[in-house]
């Protein structure tokens, strides 16, 4: 596997978040999350695959007629299963549910997959803080559940990536988490 293969992914991608935005009203385009993602893997020396599915990991999330099977065929087994542990398989589960099955299925995963959730998770806080510099609390209310709620979720990865070894990203996401609640 090499570079190319992170640009068919960028390719793919983009097909596949075509028209879609980041939360938050700010008209940013959805594929800018994935390639932040990817690069925040790199940053950190992560492989290519992990890097791949950094591009990948929302695809057959958040886009409808894209499936795991579509991700295997197009990027291999490992990636698509890299993708399979980042990913909620029912959104119609209660916020809290989802969480609480997301962090248990990262318990297990392998480290590949729980790097591409480290920095899928930093990036989104990132932008978090971002969004409460700039708006303050009502930065909460895109959110489909509370402050305390998103931090809980944040928290519990944060503990998940430190025993995994992953202070590349946990560092950085405590650093983040202790000014995002100025904003709670």
């Amino acid at each position: 596997m090499n570079k190319k293969m992170i640009i068919k992914a960028i390719e793919y991608a983009k097909k596949a978040h075509d028209g879609q935005f980041r939360k938050g009203g700010k008209g940013i385009p959805y594929i800018v999350h994935p390639l932040e993602v990817s690069n925040i893997i790199k940053e950190r020396g992560g492989s290519i695959e992990e890097q791949v599915a950094g591009v990948l990991h929302d695809v057959v999330e958040d886009c409808v007629g894209y499936t795991l099977n579509d991700i295997s065929n197009h990027f291999g087994t490992p990636i698509s299963l890299l993708v399979d542990y980042v990913s909620e398989s029912d959104k119609s589960l209660p916020w809290k549910e989802r969480k609480v099955r997301y962090i248990n299925r990262l318990k297990v995963a392998n480290i590949g997959a729980v790097i591409v959730s480290a920095g899928d998770k930093l990036h989104n806080l990132r932008c978090t803080l971002d969004d409460v510099r700039t708006d303050g609390k009502c930065n909460w209310d895109m959110f489909n559940s509370s402050a305390s709620e998103q931090l809980w979720f944040y928290e519990s990865l944060i503990e998940i990536y430190k025993d995994k070894g992953l202070s590349a990203y946990s560092d950085e996401m405590e650093v983040i988490i202790d000014e995002v609640k100025n904003f709670v």
